[in-house]
């Protein structure tokens, strides 16, 4: 579901009134820039992309009357919707706690009164929004589109070129301090190959945990800093 409501959301599209076919074209096309990056499609999202060409396909034959409700196409994409919805829900509610903890992230400290007295952590910053994969995947296809080269084939990255990457970036984040990186500038000048190499070690150091990508807002400009052990 994750997928779909990055989509939902890229794409400004009302969750009550799903336009199926370019969904799906949307959602196939993500899946197949997974696999030339190489980056393991897990069977949840096959199994979405499964259910999405069926639904598709249902809304495209004749309706004869005959179906059973679980085919009916109407049926199929109400389900669809509300699935979104619970999602929807769900990864809200994540947000909210998670928004909670980090604005209740406080210093304590005992006086010498023994009263407890809470203070804002110095450099304390606004609560900002994870990033998910796909948002990183989207700002990747747009910057490779920039560059104006042939599209991505199916990548093979050897684990020496990888470390290296990945030493790269650390030394890169290193430099830039606690404000971090807005993503695009971490592919300066670089070409399609170098992009996708760079992304790819950036991908594993978040995996990692050794490196964030925060938004101050959904859309707002992608950064990446070095992460702090508490995150």
């Amino acid at each position: 579901m994750e997928l779909l409501l990055h989509l939902v959301r890229e794409h400004k599209l009302d969750i009550n009134d799903i336009p199926i076919a370019f969904v799906t074209e949307q959602y196939l096309q993500y899946i197949e820039m997974m696999r030339k990056l190489n980056i393991n499609v897990a069977s949840d999202y096959l199994v979405m992309a499964s259910w999405l060409i069926y639904i598709k396909s249902r809304t495209l034959l004749p309706q004869t009357g005959e179906e059973a409700p679980e085919e009916d196409p109407e049926v199929l994409r109400q389900e669809l919707q509300r699935q979104l919805l619970e999602y929807q829900r769900f990864k809200r509610l994540s947000q909210s706690f998670r928004q909670a903890e980090e604005e209740q992230s406080w210093v304590y400290v005992r006086g010498g009164n023994g009263d407890g007295i809470m203070l804002d952590p110095a450099g304390a910053e606004e609560p900002r929004l994870q990033v998910t994969m796909f948002d990183l995947i989207s700002a990747i296809q747009h910057l490779i589109e920039s560059i104006g080269e042939e599209g991505v084939h199916l990548v093979e990255i050897d684990e020496l070129e990888m470390a290296d990457r990945q030493t790269f970036l650390l030394d890169a984040l290193d430099r830039a301090g606690a404000e971090g990186v807005v993503f695009q500038k971490l592919f300066e000048g670089a070409r399609v190959l170098a992009v996708v190499v760079t992304f790819l070690a950036l991908l594993e150091l978040i995996r990692k945990n050794l490196v964030v990508a925060r938004q101050s807002a959904n859309f707002a400009e992608i950064r990446i800093a070095k992460a702090v052990k508490d995150e």
